[in-house]
């Protein structure tokens, strides 16, 4: 589990199933917004109170910073395409 401000947050890996799950289930490829909403609705109920934290310096709460963080560390790992169009979250083909 994750920590900022001392409050709990969802572990990073569970952002990663999820992102993996919704683009899979998207053909491979999905907008942030949609495996945002994806992750929402799969985690609404079990957030926890660091995921709901504002973070100003993105304006969003937390849990969505740390789920495009997670994309990134999929990128950098090859399971994500680094070349998708912006905004596009795409399974990379190898």
């Amino acid at each position: 589990m994750s920590m900022i401000n001392n409050l709990p947050q969802t572990d990073f890996s569970v952002f990663r199933q999820l992102i993996i799950e919704c683009l899979k289930k998207s053909g491979g490829k999905a907008s942030r917004q949609k495996v945002l909403a994806f992750i929402e609705n799969k985690l609404s109920e079990h957030f926890l109170p660091g995921d709901l934290v504002w973070r100003n310096g993105t304006c969003e709460e937390a849990w969505r910073n740390n789920a495009s963080w997670v994309r990134q560390k999929l990128v950098n790992e090859g399971f994500i395409d680094n070349n998708a169009p912006r905004g596009i979250w795409k399974l990379a083909t190898n």
